[in-house]
């Protein structure tokens, strides 16, 4: 059994477990339900979103803290399965690290730029050509909506 003694002392002990089933309907005795014992909370939340991949049924994650080798709380979340497409929040994890990435290659170059505007005194020649595009974008924009 994997457990987390938090107070070796006083012999407290805190036991993750997620809970699943293959099929869609549990047993009358529950002999279906499948346990996984995990080493602590963030194990135990990557355990279930793996088991929402793994499109299984009857998701349920919780705790027991054991106090002198007695139940003293307990405490489960079920039916976490109806969230079952991780797929989609795994698709926009990616768009987002690949966005934070632009981004931070975008500050970067922005910053030579600024640098460069800054070493070679053109300033007021930028402000100048910035306001010329900024115009030019405003007489597109009036022309394409008249």
């Amino acid at each position: 059994m994997i457990t987390t003694t938090i107070k070796p002392e006083q012999n407290i002990k805190i036991i993750y477990t997620a809970e699943y089933t293959n099929e869609l309907e549990v047993d009358p005795d529950f002999e279906n339900i499948k346990q996984i014992k995990t080493k602590d909370m963030e194990e135990l939340v990557y355990t279930m979103f793996q088991l929402r991949k793994q499109e299984k049924h009857n998701i349920s994650i919780g705790f027991l803290v054991e106090k002198e080798n007695d139940w003293f709380i307990e405490d489960y979340a079920n039916s976490l399965e109806f969230l079952n497409d991780s797929r989609l929040s795994d698709k926009l994890e990616s768009r987002l690290s690949k966005q934070n990435e632009t981004v931070t290659e975008l500050v970067k170059e922005l910053g030579l730029y600024q640098d460069f505007v800054s070493k070679y005194n053109a300033t007021e020649q930028f402000k100048e050509f910035k306001k010329e595009i900024t115009i030019k974008e405003e007489n597109k924009w009036k022309m394409q909506n008249q």
